[in-house]
């Protein structure tokens, strides 16, 4: 060993932990990912049946009980309103070659049986068997989510007769596992995409991981498609969202922002080609939006700016001196606040359409107040009954006061 290794093993330190406190933890991580491989088309299936099948296996010990089946229903009821009415695009959805109506219609036929033979006591046999291993063979072909089912799966009080599946529940989470960690690099491909957002990159890892995660969740490995192309675009979608909504000073919607930055590709490629401004007509034939449209989202801030900037004209005042107070009068706000907590500590004591007539004509929680004609006028009595009710209250509310601050109180 060399004088400089003894010295820095004589320091407590090797060269190889020396190294890796030099190296930043991004890179390290990137050095890790990069000794994962990809899932191939071939192993996505095997491990997408292995999911199915686990997932399978459980749903049949929820179906055995009453409880259980009665959840099922209630989210199979829900999923099949929200997919019917569409063109039959549910059936494209759930990849099956059958109509919706069908689909639901079959659903329905099963649990109904399964209630049948629980009323007769069949629970346990060869038939009602098999029938609860095709009804949870179809809810898994559905497009329902897995993590709603497995949310009901893992509550224990939903299991009186058969055992709880915890190993059943540690495989499936497992598996899960696995396929989130052998696409970790799709992660890391997305995000790097949007490295020059203003955002940290390990941020941007976050956001898209739980992307990763949704699509995991409710990704539908029957239909035969790949899985690493739908997590692609949950994981954009996750990360679009994640930096519209917490990385923003501005919140603005997504949709909105995904049309500025088509505005302003089509800005910039102007401006390349021409050496000028693209006029609004050019930006409508070229990105496909109209031309009113293009005038609001034009006429949008762009940026911020902070309060504490200092003016160009006067450099000791700031931008929030100069902004006009169009608020209202403290002391008015006060007085009509302390009016409302009397008038209402006072009702009581006041008939209903006395205490209307205050709130009317002091504009207690109204816009205004109003005259004793428009008070007349909605009450359907004449000016002059207004105008007693109107004195009556006032004596009735001079009287408490008088009574709130007499020295018998004190």
């Amino acid at each position: 060993m060399k004088s400089a290794d003894l010295s820095i093993c004589k320091e407590g330190f090797s060269p190889a932990i020396h190294r890796i406190q030099e190296a930043g933890a991004l890179d390290i991580y990137s050095q890790q990912l990069s000794s994962i491989d990809l899932l191939t088309a071939k192993e996505e299936q095997v491990l997408g049946r292995k999911i199915n099948h686990r997932l399978t296996q459980m749903l049949v010990y929820l179906i055995d009980s009453e409880w259980g089946l009665n959840s099922l229903e209630a989210v199979l009821e829900e999923y099949l309103a929200l997919h019917q009415g569409r063109n039959s695009l549910a059936a494209k959805k759930w990849g099956l070659s059958e109509t919706p109506e069908y689909v639901e219609n079959l659903v329905v036929t099963l649990i109904d049986t399964l209630r049948v033979m629980e009323h007769l006591d069949m629970r346990g046999a060869p038939v009602a068997e098999t029938l609860a291993w095709n009804l949870a063979a179809l809810v898994t072909a559905l497009s329902v989510g897995r993590h709603k089912l497995v949310a009901l799966i893992e509550k224990p009080d939903a299991y009186p007769r058969a055992p709880y599946p915890k190993r059943g529940l540690q495989r499936y989470f497992d598996l899960r596992n696995e396929l989130v960690q052998r696409n970790l690099r799709l992660v890391y491909q997305v995000a790097m995409k949007f490295r020059h957002t203003g955002v940290t990159f390990d941020d941007l890892i976050q956001e898209g991981n739980v992307g990763l995660i949704t699509a995991v969740d409710r990704f539908n490995f029957h239909r035969g498609f790949r899985f690493s192309t739908y997590a692609m675009l949950c994981i954009q979608n996750v990360i679009k969202a994640a930096l519209q909504k917490r990385y923003h000073l501005i919140s603005r919607p997504s949709y909105l922002q995904e049309k500025l930055a088509k505005i302003c590709r089509a800005e910039t490629v102007h401006i390349n080609r021409f050496r000028k401004q693209a006029s609004l007509a050019w930006l409508s034939e070229e990105t496909g939006i109209g031309v009113a449209t293009l005038e609001r989202i034009r006429a949008l801030p762009r940026s911020s700016l902070s309060l504490n900037q200092p003016l160009q004209n006067v450099e000791s005042d700031d931008l929030e001196f100069d902004l006009p107070d169009n608020g209202e009068d403290v002391s008015a706000s006060a007085h009509q606040q302390q009016l409302r907590r009397l008038v209402e500590r006072c009702a009581e004591r006041l008939s209903k359409k006395e205490f209307l007539v205050l709130r009317l004509r002091f504009g207690i929680d109204c816009r205004r107040e109003h005259t004793l004609q428009e008070v007349a006028d909605q009450l359907r009595v004449s000016v002059e009954r207004t105008r007693q009710l109107q004195k009556a209250g006032l004596t009735k509310l001079r009287e408490e006061v008088e009574g709130l601050v007499s020295p018998n109180l004190l």
